[in-house]
């Protein structure tokens, strides 16, 4: 499962251990979280980001991901 993510320009998934995995392979991730706080179990590699997704609204989110492909693809 890692060697597939890894080869992802982004990485999109819920607060999981999957989520998890990716941050370990460098990969871009935007987690989205409604139970568990970003604060504390938040991804932390560059270019990745944590959503609450009860305070953002589906277009915040989904610009939020179209600018990180955005980003993947100019680098």
């Amino acid at each position: 499962m890692a060697s597939f993510i890894a080869n992802t320009k982004l990485f999109i998934t819920g607060d999981c251990g999957v989520m998890h995995l990716a941050s370990a392979v460098n990969v871009p991730v935007v987690g989205l979280f409604s139970v568990t706080s970003p604060a504390n179990y938040g991804v932390y590699n560059q270019g990745s980001i944590s959503l609450i997704t009860s305070q953002e609204s589906v277009s915040t989110i989904m610009s939020v991901i179209d600018t990180s492909l955005t980003k993947r693809e100019v680098s």
